[in-house]
């Protein structure tokens, strides 16, 4: 075991010795090297700091840009600018960022550099995406991805299909996003990036945060942080550990969320990333909320604020407003409440809606549609008698879109009541406190198994179960507590089932699952683990453990043409059982 953890500090230091080797072989070459040669070992000095030393990014970037300039050599120049103009991103300048981008952007499509054009387009999405400008940041990444494509580069290829990704996680559209992030990912793992792989990790790692899949987010978010600190990536370490806190945080542990938290801010200010300490620090203030710790949490809080001021990080200022409107109301200083909620109802009304989302999809269609000009454009040049069908299939087009545009309104208005009729569907089948299906959304998986156990002759388990003395939950800890615990027993229990089964609210706090091609012994396993892990696991609701129990009853539906209620009965009467018995058990009919 110790000559295992020695090679391992031998092979962390190693790897750090590596990579500060290369700085000190650039800086020696510097010393003695001149006109072009000079320049380039600038340029690479200056992407090597960009990340862990945004001014001394700058600083190289300037001396290559001064030499390149005397000597009129126009692509170091747009190297340098491109440079300069990431130093100044990572310093949380946003402004000038853009300005040294669009610099570097005129001069390469002045020289035709497709390289650089592709490098700086994504670049300059990625400086939208900080300060909100979705749409633009989305159209730049998509132009950035066809003149990758293009010229066949797969690091820039999978550099813009993960920021692509990135755009669907900011307009909530997760699956979308996780399946960005896995075409990234492959191509990263086939060209062997590390740092590639890093960042699509850490970003799969938030999709799972997001939805809940806690555990799932910190095996992505370790792994992720391991290939980082093998790096010495400092933004990334930093930045994937306060994703680890924030899972920390979600799961109940405070100590191990304050932990990574800080150690994310101490990382963020020695680098000088002023958006990484501004959000670590909203989230440590945050924190001490939830540990009733409020003097740490108004003061991590206002300097979180005051950054997101100073950088106009807008979506920072508007969760900075929102915590500190419910810290000062959850101790009662109602008046400073109001002002912050005020705030942040005021810069709320400044974003972007996220209804207006169909514009995004217009940019992504007509970048699709590009892409295929582009293909016959190629065809067009192996053949003559490829330009006479380009010729008749843009013929069809004019003539289809002169025949259908009087009906194009009316589509897109059923197109848009198609889908609203489904939300309201969807709706009518979800209970909004929990998101499981509700009575009436069980009740038609039910019916549909019933269905499909009179063709196979598989059986299906019903399994009725109730929170016990859930009464005592809402009466000393108040509605909402017992709201939050619905919510987080959901979770739970969601993450014990297979991919097949089913738990819907049956109303109150009474749930019903539905495990389909199950026996009877099987489903009374489930129900027994499950009530195990219930009764063992603990809910932290601000600064309180809650701790609850669960009985349940269970039935075999196995004879066909049967009734589903008398089945559904038969779980409820065991459930009942169960009660008078002592409750935290399960039971199975006689």
């Amino acid at each position: 075991m110790k000559l295992f953890l020695t090679l391992c500090l031998i092979f962390i230091l190693s790897s750090a010795i590596f990579s500060y080797s290369i700085i000190d072989s650039l800086e020696i070459k510097l010393q003695k090297a001149s006109g072009i040669e000079k320049i380039e070992i600038l340029n690479s000095l200056s992407e090597h700091y960009r990340e862990n030393s945004p001014e001394k990014s700058i600083g190289y970037g300037n001396q290559a840009l001064e030499i390149s300039k005397k000597i009129n050599n126009k692509k170091l120049q747009a190297d340098a600018l491109n440079n300069i103009a990431s130093g100044y991103y990572f310093l949380s300048e946003y402004d000038e960022a853009l300005k040294y981008y669009q610099k570097s952007l005129s001069i390469n499509e002045e020289i035709k550099n497709f390289v650089g054009v592709a490098k700086v387009l994504n670049n300059l999405g990625l400086v939208h995406r900080r300060i909100n400008n979705l749409d633009k940041a989305l159209e730049y990444y998509l132009q950035s991805l066809k003149i990758e494509e293009e010229i066949e580069n797969e690091k820039g290829i999978s550099m813009s299909l993960c920021n692509i990704g990135n755009f669907y996680y900011d307009t909530d559209d997760y699956s979308k996003a996780l399946e960005y992030y896995l075409q990234a990912l492959a191509i990263y793992e086939k060209i062997r990036d590390d740092k590639g792989i890093a960042t699509i990790l850490n970003n799969i790692g938030i999709v799972y945060d997001e939805s809940k899949d806690y555990y799932i987010a910190l095996e992505y978010y370790l792994k992720s942080l391991d290939i980082e600190e093998e790096l010495g990536n400092k933004n990334g370490i930093a930045t994937t550990s306060n994703n680890i806190g924030l899972v920390y945080y979600n799961l109940g542990i405070p100590d191990k969320a304050l932990e990574y938290l800080f150690k994310s801010l101490r990382i963020t200010e020695e680098i000088g990333e002023k958006y990484g300490i501004a959000n670590t620090c909203i989230n440590i203030g945050k924190l001490y909320a939830v540990i009733d710790n409020f003097d740490n949490s108004i003061l991590y809080l206002n300097k979180g604020l005051q950054l997101s001021n100073e950088i106009g990080a807008i979506d920072l200022k508007i969760d900075a407003y929102s915590l500190l409107s419910d810290v000062y109301s959850d101790n009662k200083n109602y008046k400073k409440a109001l002002e912050y909620n005020t705030l942040y109802s005021n810069e709320k009304e400044k974003i972007y809606d996220r209804e207006n989302q169909k514009i995004f999809t217009k940019i992504e269609s007509r970048f699709e549609t590009d892409k295929k000009d582009q293909e016959i454009n190629n065809l067009k040049k192996t053949s003559y008698l490829y330009i006479i069908y380009f010729l008749i299939f843009i013929l069809i087009i004019i003539v289809s879109i002169i025949i259908f545009t009087k009906y194009r309104f009316r589509e897109k208005i059923i197109k848009e009541m198609q889908i609203v009729n489904e939300q309201l569907k969807q709706i009518a089948r979800t209970d909004p406190l929990t998101r499981l299906s509700n009575r009436r959304g069980i009740l038609e998986k039910i019916e549909y198994e019933k269905h499909r156990f009179e063709r196979s002759g598989r059986p299906f388990v019903l399994i009725m179960s109730d929170i016990d003395d859930f009464k005592s939950v809402n009466d000393q800890h108040g509605h909402e507590c017992g709201d939050y615990v619905l919510k987080s027993l959901s979770h739970l229990m969601i993450s014990f089932l297979r991919k097949q089964d089913v738990v819907g609210r049956w109303g109150g706090e009474e749930f019903l699952f539905l495990l389909p091609e199950t026996t009877l012994i099987g489903g009374k396993g489930l129900a027994e683990k499950l009530r195990k892990k219930i009764a063992n696991n603990q809910f932290y609701f601000k600064g309180s453990v809650v701790n609850i129990t669960m009985s349940f009853g269970v039935s075999l539906y196995n004879v066909k043409d049967a009734d589903t209620d008398d089945y559904i009965r038969k779980a409820d009467q065991a459930l009942y059982k169960g009660k008078k018995q002592g409750r935290n058990r399960v039971v199975m009919p006689e």
